[in-house]
């Protein structure tokens, strides 16, 4: 594992200083954020790029198609790369790393959300102001649903944890009760 974020972290890093230096970071980090969401929305794409019988050329091509005309020269030369060197498998954890990289620069944190249901752009946006309040940094709220949960949710911003949860709650009122 320790080798393939080596490998995640050194693509997404040559990526972004590229980047730099084309002076396309604005445009890139757009391409990225368009990549995410459709890798994560594409459970046969992802299948695909990760593949080990598809060739390289074959994937590289596959990426053009659906890529060319529609994000920078430079980011689709990137997946081409990745994908021509078999590395299609890892893309996805390589768009996160050079997204959170690009946060980290401008001092955005990441809050990862697990809630019970799925929430509405409003309600994201909101609870990014919330945990921008108590961070005293601008925070990105990347949310999923986790079924496992009963009500509420969890919110994660580094190493400090914000638990909402109904089962957290009713734990806290069963404290109290039982303590007074």
């Amino acid at each position: 594992m320790a080798k393939a974020t080596e490998l995640v972290r050194r693509y997404a890093v040559t990526l972004l200083e590229a980047a730099e230096e084309s002076g396309v970071t604005g445009e890139v980090r757009g391409d990225l954020e368009g990549l995410a969401a459709t890798l994560r929305g594409s459970q046969e794409l992802r299948e695909f790029l990760g593949n080990r019988l598809v060739d390289g050329a074959t994937a590289s091509n596959a990426l053009e198609a659906l890529l060319a005309g529609k994000v920078q020269p430079l980011t689709l030369n990137f997946t081409r790369l990745v994908a021509g060197r078999r590395r299609g498998h890892a893309l996805a954890d390589m768009v996160e790393a050079a997204l959170a990289m690009l946060d980290e620069r401008a001092g955005i944190d990441t809050a990862e959300v697990r809630s019970a249901a799925p929430l509405t752009p409003g309600q994201i946006e909101a609870l990014g102001s919330r945990l921008s309040g108590y961070t005293g940094r601008k925070v990105s709220v990347q949310a999923e649903v986790d079924e496992s949960l009963r009500g509420g949710l969890v919110a994660r911003v580094g190493d400090t944890v914000f638990d909402a949860t109904v089962d957290t709650q009713l734990r806290r009122l069963r404290d109290r009760l039982v303590s007074a």
